[in-house]
Parts: structure tokens; sequence; C-alpha cells
């Protein structure tokens, strides 16, 4: 009995741009494909032969939701599923995990009349936006040595509607430790604790600061936490294509891609270009240089770090923390980049 096994593009691989030509709306590109049948056809028009003995046949991608579908010799068939982004090319987000003490320190410092925006850490990024009009998702903790988000005051509500013009707030872990929370969390842990954030972020700031993309703490999340987030809206979670039920050849696939999605969970998963506090200052720039030699993971530039990293007494303390950032941006925006929301970029 032949098989065939599509090599490019593969079920729930989201192109874009660079993945082909486009033309009048519509992507054009070659599909690759292995079989040992003598003959393939896909989506009707004939596969030719390859001088490796693979097949190669032109198709055009006109929707959001595209059906490839390889039919051998003797009839039988073997479909992938793919998606064509039209705004993929030339956007950047950015994003930061471990965020509480931006919240403690806020909380500490309320009086009648203080803005939330007097908080230095809250303000760098806003002036991000009005510089270069970066957005920026924060993935938040519910607690930190005696802290927790249900002491987050709830009267400065119409400046965190202000902020979510250009920032997120979503669900990361209950704390910091222990490390990889969610690694063997059941359905009913992750939802607590989704459910935990979720709440108070709405309750002080209001639901117009949620996404449907958030990033687990440490990445790795399991089967049933996957289903958990789901269930709460979640559609994105970036750094989940680490987790153990995904395959090494899944996981390297993974890194050569802007996007991909897994079917089985419904549920998008990319990965970060850069993650500024393990990268040197002087570094920045030319790691991200390098990654341009891949078009395939640069048409959406993903760049994090993490909030601790900011604060002198953090033993770890990076000096040019915002000077990094702004680094990473800067450069991003000079080679064109301009800051989409994850969500405005993937979702029909």
């Amino acid at each position: 009995m032949a098989t065939t096994t599509f090599l490019f593009p593969v079920d729930g691989d989201m192109l874009n741009a660079r993945d082909g030509v486009e033309r009048d709306r519509d992507l054009h590109l070659t599909v690759r494909l292995r079989s040992d049948s003598p003959a393939l056809a896909v989506n009707g028009r004939p596969a030719r032969r390859e001088a490796d003995g693979t097949f190669a046949a032109e198709v055009s991608l006109a929707g959001y939701r595209n059906t490839l579908t390889a039919v051998d010799a003797e009839g039988r068939e073997e479909r992938a599923v793919v998606y064509w982004l039209r705004d993929a090319v030339g956007r950047y987000q950015f994003f930061v995990d471990d965020v509480i003490w931006m919240f403690r320190d806020i909380a500490r410092s309320h009086a009648v009349g203080v803005s939330i925006f007097s908080n230095p850490y809250l303000a760098f990024f806003r002036s991000l936006y009005e510089r270069f009009g970066t957005l920026t998702h924060m993935h938040v903790y519910y607690e930190t040595d005696g802290f927790t988000l249900a002491q987050m005051p709830a009267d400065r509500r119409h400046e965190w509607r202000e902020a979510a013009e250009w920032l997120r707030l979503t669900f990361h872990a209950r704390a910091d430790k222990p490390d990889f929370p969610h690694r063997d969390a059941t359905f009913e842990e992750t939802l607590r604790d989704c459910r935990r954030v979720t709440d108070e972020i709405c309750r002080f700031a209001g639901d117009g600061l949620l996404s449907p993309s958030t990033v687990p703490h440490w990445n790795e999340i399991s089967v049933d936490g996957i289903r958990a987030l789901r269930s709460q809206g979640c559609r994105i979670l970036p750094g989940a294509w680490k987790s153990a039920q995904y395959s090494p050849a899944v996981q390297e696939h993974v890194q050569q891609r802007d996007f991909w999605k897994d079917h089985h969970e419904d549920i998008i998963s990319l990965w970060s270009n850069i993650c500024l506090n393990r990268t040197p200052f002087d570094a920045i720039v030319p790691h991200l240089e390098a990654q341009r030699g891949n078009p395939h993971t640069t048409g959406f530039l993903y760049m994090m770090i993490h909030e601790q990293y900011y604060h002198p007494d953090y033993q770890a303390y990076i000096p040019t923390y915002c000077a990094g950032i702004e680094r990473a941006v800067r450069w991003a925006v000079e080679q064109g980049y301009r800051s989409a929301w994850l969500e405005d970029v993937v979702l029909e």
C-alpha cells in the first residue's frame, strides 16, 4: 500500500508571503511531498517527480483555512490543513514574563490622586508605545512574598482602560515557584490558577486588557493544562510546543516556522526570537541580524524579557534593562516592522 507524506507545508503550518508568491491576495506556493506511489495529484493538479524522488505541485491558497488533498495513483488520499496569514510579515510584539513586582509597587504607592503611570516600569512601556508604537503583553503572577493581586486598588480602572491601547495582561502562573508548575498540572489546578489571576485583572483593570494569548510559566504545560486554558478562551500558547506531548520532530519544526497550529488541541504555538535578559547588550543587534538568515522565523518578531531583571535589588539585575529593550525595538522598527497583537495576526 502506497504511503504519502506532506513535507511542506505540513498539517498545521501557518503560511505567509515568504512561503510563496502573493498575487491578487492569494498565496501561490510549491507543495512538496514524499510518496511511494508512481503518481500524485494535489488539489486536482498533477504533481511532478523531482530529481530527489519527491513530488512537487503548485497550488494557490485563497482563504484563511485551506485543505491540501493529495491523491495517489490508487485513489488514496492524504490531507493537510494549513493557513494563509496575509498580514504576518513585518510585524512584531514585545512581551514580559513573571510580572508581579510592578503591581506590588503600584499597590504600595497607592494614594488618592496618584497615577498608575507614576510607576517607572509601567511608564517605560507606555513610552515605548508613544515613541515606537510598541504593543506590550505582560504575563502575570498572582502572588509574591506576601503580596497578591487581591491587594491591587480598583480605583484606577480608567487609567488601565487607557493603557489597553498598548497593553495586555494575562495569566502566567500562581507564583514564581515551583518551576515548571504546569508541566504535570491537572485541568482543575490550571483552571483554578488561571481564574484567580484573570478575575483580579478584571476587577482592578477591566477585561479590555485580556487576550486570547498567554504564556505558561516555563512554557511547558500538560495536555489537561492546555485544555483548561482553552476552556477560558485561550487560543494561542506561544511556548507550548516545548511540552512533553510534542515529539522532537514537531518541536524542531515549530522552531523553523513563525507559527504552527496543533489541530488536536486547537491551539496555536510559536517561539520567541530573542530573550533579552539572556542576551548581552552588545549582542542584541547581532543576534537579531543573524536570525534574518531564516525568512520563515522572522516574518513576525516575538521579543521578550522577564520583569525581575529590571530591579536593582534582584540578584541578576541588568543595568541596561530598558536600554536593551529599546535597542531591540528600535532595530525592529528600523527594519520596517510594525507592532501588532498576536491575535490580530494569526486568528481569522
